[in-house]
């Protein structure tokens, strides 16, 4: 097998990697499509072309951007989604930070003009407020018709520029100028903490948790943020552990995640609740702890091992 596959070729060729890697890779027209990897005895599969064939693991951020956004990696039993971290906000210590869940921070945005497209076309062209080139690339449209066809539709996006965006498939309805068209980024390419203060702390409960990052993480940089299997979460408040009764005749293994991105192990009515619990108010299902918490003497801590359940694919 070649280690070099020319940009008309196809099969499948190896890498030299880093710390005892090697990938066997899948290549379609030059480009990797799904990669296998042996990494220090962890079992790899990504799924997703390689922008720049240089491998990043799931401990390594990156000012380079190696792999589109939303590509999917299977470790183990793990899965992992392709990150953007977001330009971090003046004067807030906004970050991702390690074993915290991160929030989609992008807004939809609505159109200013649209110009009519027929049936079957693969483009869309409008104007969108703060449209980079491929900024939605693997991003979604919905069409809200304001006359005749009356249900709305989600278009995928494959690519941008400015003002054109061209869609996965075919548009099965045509579009008219008078369509509202709100255009929507991949959910992974503006990632971000929910920070506790500041005036962008007032929107963390409009706002969904994604992934769970491994390592901190540099404003505008890439990552793998997980979202399945086996995962280490920072805890809300160190004085209950999930499924223990030492605090309360509440043995609950569901784990949330509070409004910053922690674990939280309930969804009381406010942020600070009252003895027995002290978790916090969870505003989106985590998964559920791995560990037996029945011995009251056991670890009582900031992080917690809970399987992940953001999703699998």
């Amino acid at each position: 097998m070649g280690r070099n596959i020319a940009a008309s070729k196809r099969g499948f060729g190896y890498r030299h990697g880093t710390a005892e890697s090697g990938g066997l890779g899948l290549y379609v027209d030059g480009l990797m499509v799904v990669e296998y990897e042996n990494y220090n005895d962890q079992l790899m599969l990504t799924y997703g072309k390689s922008l720049t064939g240089v491998p990043q693991g799931i401990y390594e951020e990156s000012v380079t951007q190696n792999y589109p956004i939303g590509t999917r990696r299977v470790v183990d039993d793990m899965v992992f989604k392709y990150c953007h971290s977001r330009t971090d906000p003046t004067g807030q210590a906004s970050l991702p930070l390690a074993n915290r869940g991160v929030v989609n921070t992008h807004l939809a945005v609505l159109d200013t003009t649209v110009v009519a497209a027929s049936v079957a076309a693969t483009t869309i062209t409008a104007t969108v407020a703060g449209v980079a080139a491929n900024s939605y690339e693997n991003g979604y449209i919905i069409q809200q018709p304001t006359v005749g066809w009356t249900q709305n539709s989600k278009l995928r996006i494959k690519s941008n520029t400015t003002t054109v965006f061209t869609l996965k498939d075919p548009l099965v309805e045509s579009v008219a100028t008078t369509d509202n068209l709100f255009f929507s980024k991949n959910m992974y390419a503006a990632v971000g903490k929910s920070p506790v203060t500041g005036a962008d702390s007032a929107y963390r409960t409009d706002r969904s948790i994604v992934a769970v990052p491994l390592l901190d993480i540099t404003s505008e940089y890439y990552f793998w943020g997980q979202t399945w299997g086996p995962c280490c979460v920072q805890f809300g408040d160190a004085t209950y552990r999930a499924g223990d009764t030492s605090y309360g005749d509440w043995g609950n293994r569901v784990v949330w995640f509070d409004h910053y991105g922690a674990a939280s192990c309930g969804s009381e009515p406010d942020d600070s609740p009252a003895a027995p619990y002290k978790c916090g108010r969870g505003v989106q299902i985590a998964g559920f702890c791995i560990p037996c918490t029945y011995d009251t003497g056991g670890i009582v801590d900031w992080s917690i091992l809970i399987f992940l359940q953001l999703t699998p694919v």
